[in-house]
């Protein structure tokens, strides 16, 4: 009986842990990973190739500006990078490299003068030469906001985050993948964050149903006594494709 051959239903992964507008914002730079990125961006598999297309990036940019990258995995390109290796790149023009896991970035000389790290830094993850100088990683989520947030403004663009949220949730379904969770919602800016998932999450078009997890330092910062209340009260926006439910909370670094 060959009646359903061509009628297969496969079940969907869930994915429970994801920040796809978040993500977007990193996958919108310039990409220096070891694999093809989420949008086609194609890889550097070595860590020669990552420094070749640094040089490429540079010598193409006007003087002076900052260059912001994306990608690069410690486990797969040969350990950390660090501050001389990227001053070998360019001594003058500031660069920093998120890696694709957002919590390790690398930053040379020019780029800690203007994140304003300097020897008397004592922040948890900022790194150091056995000689004690600063070396240009930033471990873990202290260290990695520190480093950030002089460029907030430049890197957590609203429009290149919407695009994100849609385009790697087309990246998610290829992989088979129909529910996700993002765990930390709010933690770049709540009230966009919030409306950008209503909007678009719930649109017919969007190929996911979404759990979304409120970040407990920003719900802390944003209510403080009052911020369980209102996580509690999210859920009264919930619908069939996008539910509000859980509070992320940071422990690491």
């Amino acid at each position: 009986d060959d009646t359903f051959a061509d009628k297969v239903i496969m079940p969907g992964f869930v994915d429970p842990h994801t920040h796809l507008r978040w993500g977007g914002t990193a996958t919108s730079l310039p990409y220096v990973g070891p694999i093809t990125s989420p949008t086609g961006a194609p890889a550097t598999p070595t860590r020669q190739d990552v420094l070749s297309h640094l040089r490429a990036l540079d010598a193409a940019m006007p003087p002076g500006e900052p260059l912001f990258v994306w990608g690069f995995d410690p486990a797969y390109q040969d350990g950390h990078l660090h501050r001389d290796e990227l001053d070998r790149v360019s001594k003058d023009r500031p660069i920093w490299v998120l890696a694709y896991a957002i919590h390790y970035l690398y930053a040379n000389s020019p780029m800690l003068d203007a994140i304003g790290a300097n020897e008397s830094t004592e922040i948890h993850g900022v790194g150091r030469y056995p000689d004690g100088r600063l070396d240009g990683t930033f471990v873990e989520m202290e260290a990695v906001r520190f480093a950030q947030k002089p460029f907030a403004d430049l890197i957590n663009n609203r429009d290149t985050a919407r695009q994100g949220l849609r385009a790697l949730a087309k990246t998610v379904q290829r992989a088979g993948v129909t529910t996700t969770a993002d765990m930390g919602l709010g933690v770049q800016d709540f009230d966009q964050e919030l409306e950008d998932h209503l909007e678009i999450v719930n649109h017919p078009d969007f190929p996911l149903r979404m759990v979304m997890a409120s970040a407990e330092i920003a719900m802390n910062m944003e209510h403080g006594p009052n911020a369980a209340q209102f996580v509690a009260d999210l859920a009264s926006q919930s619908s069939d494709k996008l539910r509000f439910h859980g509070v992320k909370m940071w422990l690491d670094g």
